[in-house]
């Protein structure tokens, strides 16, 4: 019951102190009341997320790795950049950038008889960089060469880039790529960044790496193809974005955005409830209790629209990184630990019931997922008397105190972490419970929240770590060898867990060589059944982000649970 405790009392608060003005809110448009932006001056669009939102290492910094983060990242790139496609809210390929996604029916995409494979991309006319300088075929050159330069970063790359033979620019709107072997993701368009050759090249070339990495291009000098280009930036407050007049798409409906960043999640809801701010997209981060709490004060008198977000699964990522760790030693253990998740009280309490448990990684509209059941997929169900025989099988027993310990008498301590999120810090509050209750010495150990290392952190924890897999690529990577973070990669990587497996590592290569999307999705069921009988993640529920934007906000809405960002047309957002 105490989640559900905490949510009201988070809810009385908020409707009872929600301020005006928020330190570090950035300047305000005309006033406090929302729909006053839309009746005098430039229309603006408040926009707000968490602090650790704000993309400090870089807008899409392919150097740092900044642009391999979640929601949020994504949010920025989609604002302030472009990529060649997209996602829809169905999951199909749009072309953004690009004129079509290449096919192999129109030859657009070839495949050799000796595996070789080209695509080639037509470019929109008329797209122009941020300066008013026009984009060329050879940016995406330039782009990829960066990105695949060791010599900049070891961070792991997509299999898209590392796969990537030659990048051409037949012409200044024709870009072809080759690969030396089939690519089931090569039209895609994410894979290969552009970046503006005509800015970045001179520093390139003279060699200074590290003038290169830490440039202010990557930051407040950002220059992109997006809608909207990078306007006052005051550090740890707010970011604006301001309309693109020629963006190729067509000018933004609106003047200008501002994003805001807040520290307190609690206050950033309160700002919005008190009219200070006029959306929470994805990136911002809100479980679905605090979407409750929205949905809860604007319903009576329809204030605003409020809606889930899906984004993958949410899973306890086991360290195996030591070898004298229990679960790492002994299968039976990992077992053990999964059937003692109460997955359907935490969907309950923590998500008021508007999600249901995972067992996989992968959601049940996929074909992958029915071929996976077919298969034997491996399912831990919430089952006590199953893990005490697992337990005790591999060598714990139950102490006078009702404590596990080993032979030796040691008792089985087990931590649990995730990042200091309020909703976060109660997930694992409840984890440690249940298992402290069960027989274990668990404690919840949340990152600290000022932490300037937390990709090291969640490389190093020493127990259990709570995070999502937030696509069907993280979902994949998470479980890939090479995409294990250590120091030589500079902690950037989505296996957080460190889990190796030989077989899963081929079969990865298999399912990104593999054309035929029935044949690929038999793959990834394969893939799955290893990582899953491994027990190498244990899912828990599948996640949601949520939505909220006030009344006279038009635009906002479903996304891909792929991509899940909801500022992938922003350029046709509105203010009524």
């Amino acid at each position: 019951m105490r989640p559900l405790l905490l949510v009201s009392s988070m809810a009385l608060v908020l409707m009872s102190c929600a301020p005006s003005n928020t330190p570090g809110s950035g300047p305000s448009s005309s006033g406090s009341g929302g729909e006053q932006v839309s009746s005098s001056g430039p229309k603006t669009i408040r926009i707000a997320m968490q602090a650790q939102a704000e993309p400090n290492e870089g807008i899409i910094n392919v150097v740092s790795g900044a642009s391999i983060g979640g929601s949020a990242a994504f949010e920025h790139e989609l604002t302030f950049h472009a990529d060649l496609t997209t996602l829809n809210p169905q999951s199909n390929l749009q072309a953004v950038m690009a004129t079509q996604v290449p096919s192999l029916e129109d030859a657009s995409w070839r495949v050799f008889d000796d595996g070789r494979m080209e695509v080639t991309w037509k470019l929109r006319p008329n797209i122009f960089w941020h300066d008013g300088s026009p984009l060329k075929a050879s940016d995406f050159v330039f782009g990829t060469m960066i990105a695949r330069d060791a010599t900049l970063t070891n961070v792991p790359r997509s299999a898209g880039t590392r796969l990537l033979s030659e990048v051409v620019a037949v012409d200044d709107q024709t870009l072809l790529m080759r690969y030396p072997q089939p690519y089931a993701g090569a039209n895609q368009g994410i894979h290969t960044p552009a970046l503006p050759e005509h800015i970045l090249r001179p520093i390139y070339e003279r060699g200074e790496l590290t003038v290169f990495q830490n440039h202010p291009y990557w930051t407040t000098e950002f220059i992109g193809l997006g809608p909207f280009k990078l306007g006052q930036w005051e550090s740890g407050s707010f970011l604006e974005g301001r309309a693109f007049d020629q963006y190729f798409l067509g000018k933004p409906k609106v003047d200008r955005i501002l994003i805001r960043y807040y520290g307190d999640v609690n206050t950033m809801i309160a700002a919005l409830l008190a009219g200070d701010l006029d959306v929470l997209p994805a990136g911002a981060q809100l479980d679905t209790g605090q979407l409750r709490v929205i949905r809860d004060a604007w319903q009576a008198e329809q204030k605003g629209t409020v809606q889930p977000v899906p984004k993958g699964t949410r899973n306890v990522i086991p360290q195996m990184r030591g070898q004298d760790l229990p679960w790492v030693k002994d299968i039976r253990v990992r077992q053990a630990i999964a059937h003692t998740i109460d997955r359907q009280l935490l969907v309950d309490t923590l998500l008021d019931g508007l999600t249901i448990p995972a067992y996989v990684s992968i959601t049940p509209e996929m074909e992958a997922f029915r071929l996976l059941e077919q298969r034997g997929m491996s399912k831990f169900v919430y089952d006590l008397a199953a893990a005490e025989r697992l337990l005790n099988a591999s060598g714990w027993t139950r102490g006078p105190d009702r404590v596990f310990r080993n032979a030796a008498g040691q008792p089985f301590d087990m931590e649990v972490t995730a990042s200091a999120q309020a909703d976060n810090i109660k997930e694992i509050e409840v984890l440690a419970a249940q298992w402290s209750a069960f027989g274990f010495q668990s404690k919840p150990v949340p990152f600290p929240p000022a932490a300037t290392n937390t990709d090291e952190l969640k490389a190093i924890y020493p127990g259990m770590m709570v995070w999502p897999a937030s696509s069907l690529l993280n979902a994949i990577q998470g479980f890939a060898t090479d995409q294990i973070p250590t120091e030589r990669t500079r902690w950037r990587g989505r296996n957080f867990g460190g889990y190796s497996n030989p077989a899963y590592d081929r079969l990865t290569a298999e399912y990104n060589a593999t054309l035929d999307p029935m044949k690929g999705q038999s793959i990834l069921a394969d893939m799955m059944k290893i990582a899953h009988d491994d027990v190498a993640s244990i899912p828990m529920y599948y996640a949601a982000l949520g939505l909220a934007y006030r009344k006279g906000i038009d635009g906002p809405g479903t996304v891909s649970p792929n991509q899940a960002a909801n500022m992938w047309n922003i350029h046709v957002w509105e203010v009524k």
